[in-house]
């Protein structure tokens, strides 16, 4: 009787170990990487076995963002079969699209005509009213007498002083007239020289002298100015130098002469 009864609860136990045999056989088991299951993914505690990329990082509890795993469909099967370590399937990394953002164009801004800008008109510059002469020069030539002075004025058709002095040597002779209403002095300033004679011909031709060749020219300067009170409408006349220039015509001849006038304000 005793034995009986051992051989029952021997029995009964092998029928639960066989039992609880069966049931674990029939439990699939499966691994992202080798040595990581994929129920460890996502339990709160990072395995360094399932630190890559295929099992995501143990699913964020190692520090990258978690990615949902796929729950594996268990295949039951009747019997046990052997544990085989599966081979991990990698989801393709969905490639970045590239957005282009439009660029928008500027709308063209119409030109605009710019607005003219007004020239003032320029005032015009007065034009300044000439002041009348006060005398002109009626001419200017050299003489040695007296005649060839009054045969001048005849051929100029200009009239002289009623009283010219008596020439007899060779002088500057300038002619001028008062053209205001009242008397006026008339100034003329004369520059008059004289040369050797031979020299003056051998030299009349050059333009430029050396200072020896004006040497040889013995010039011989006369210069003056000489004051002329004349009425009004009538003429004056200036021999220059007063006299004139006393000279043998054979040693010596006129080189130069030159004057200007003016009158007193």
């Amino acid at each position: 009787m005793r034995l009986a009864r051992i051989a029952a609860v021997a029995l009964l136990f092998i029928t639960l170990v066989s039992t609880v045999a069966c049931r674990s056989a029939q439990e699939v088991i499966t691994y992202c990487s080798s040595g990581c299951q994929t129920s460890w993914l996502g339990d709160g505690t990072c395995q360094n076995a399932c630190n890559n990329a295929a099992c995501y990082y143990d699913n964020g509890d190692c520090g990258s963002t978690p990615i949902p795993t796929p729950t594996p469909t268990p295949t039951s099967t009747p019997e046990a079969t052997p544990i085989s370590t599966p081979t991990p399937t990698l989801e393709s990394t969905p490639t970045a699209t590239l957005e282009v953002t439009p660029t928008s164009i500027p709308t063209e801004i119409p030109t605009q005509t710019p607005t003219p800008t007004s020239i003032p008109t320029p005032t015009p510059t007065p034009t300044p009213t000439p002041t009348p002469m006060q005398y002109r020069e009626l001419d200017s030539f050299t003489a040695n007498h007296k005649f060839y002075i009054t045969t001048r004025a005849d051929d100029m058709h200009y009239d002289l002083p009623s009283e010219i002095p008596d020439l007899y040597e060779l002088a500057l002779c300038v002619v001028v007239q008062n053209l205001c209403d009242s008397p006026r002095t008339i100034y003329v300033h004369y520059n008059v020289s004289t040369a050797d004679k031979e020299a003056a011909e051998e030299q009349q031709w050059l333009t430029q002298r050396t200072p020896e060749e004006w040497a040889e020219l013995d010039l011989e300067y006369y210069e003056g100015t000489i004051a002329l009170y004349v009425q009004p409408s009538e003429t004056g006349l200036a021999i220059c130098p007063p006299g004139g220039i006393a000279f043998n015509p054979f040693d010596r001849v006129l080189f130069d002469h030159e004057h200007n006038t003016w009158i007193q304000q």
